[in-house]
């Protein structure tokens, strides 16, 4: 998490996105999480983006983007 919606542009001007991606990818391998587009899956966001959209309430801002994701199906088929 950043600060600054700033703070956002400045490090991907610096190119340092990829980088930061790529290591929170092998941290979750570690724990079994596999991540199959990183860049569909990694988003960096700032303090100042949730103060302006959510009031500061992360678990609000959270819940909007995870809500959009589809729920595992633990569901066996049967042929």
């Amino acid at each position: 998490m950043f600060e600054t919606e700033n703070d956002i542009e400045e490090m991907k001007a610096q190119n340092l996105a990829k980088g930061f991606q790529q290591d929170i990818q092998k941290q979750l391998l570690k724990i079994g999480v596999i991540i199959k587009n990183v860049n569909q899956s990694i988003h960096f966001d700032s303090e100042e983006a949730c103060q302006k959209s959510h009031a500061g309430q992360w678990d609000r801002r959270l819940a909007i983007n995870t809500s959009k994701q589809k729920p595992y199906n633990n569901k066996r088929r049967m042929h």
